[in-house]
């Protein structure tokens, strides 16, 4: 799992407040209730209808904005350990430019399912369903686009090197889109 200032800087791309970032850390990771929930593969695919009684108890007790720290993490989580481990993560690490263009587009492919997902609940199920797709709908470009730079900066270096990459490409990016990242999302892709 990436480490929480990994976390923080991400999120940054998707306007989450600091303070909230800083408490979904510490909550998702602390706590035996959130960690890794939702995080059910099946078939190579999420079964998201499993977050919604976290979500539930997030948006309850916290606000939107804290699911929406929730959710960013975990997905963050997911793709960070796509990126690292397995197949994908050797693929990387240790293969031709063309290989790991390839890892990256598959793992981006795998993530932007996840969205796909969460956001096909049906809403039928209860309101926080209703919730949980906007929420997904509006952290789904932000996010790929943290997963794109996330995985631009995974490689053999440190860990410290690694997080000065990751910040000064967010940081870039926020300056070249100060008030609106107009991120695109990607076209949907079977992993």
């Amino acid at each position: 799992m990436p480490s929480w200032r990994i976390h923080k800087i991400l999120a940054k791309l998707c306007k989450i407040p600091e303070e909230t970032i800083d408490w979904a850390n510490e909550f998702v990771d602390k706590n035996p209730v959130a960690h890794d929930v939702g995080r059910v593969i099946v078939d190579g695919q999420w079964i998201p209808e499993i977050l919604l009684h976290l979500a539930e108890l997030v948006y309850e007790n916290y606000g939107r904005d804290a699911l929406k720290a929730v959710l960013h993490h975990h997905i963050i989580d997911y793709a960070r350990t796509l990126l690292e481990g397995g197949k994908y993560g050797y693929m990387i690490k240790h293969r031709t430019a063309r290989e790991r263009v390839r890892a990256i587009s598959e793992v981006l492919g795998f993530v932007n399912k996840v969205f796909e997902n969460i956001e096909n609940i049906p809403c039928c199920h209860s309101e926080i369903a209703k919730i949980l797709t906007e929420v997904a709908r509006e952290l789904r470009p932000c996010t790929l686009e943290g997963v794109k730079i996330l995985a631009s900066c995974t490689g053999p270096w440190g860990k410290e090197f690694s997080e000065r990459l990751v910040e000064e490409e967010v940081n870039r990016r926020i300056g070249s889109h100060p008030q609106n990242l107009n991120l695109q999302l990607l076209p949907s892709a079977s992993p």
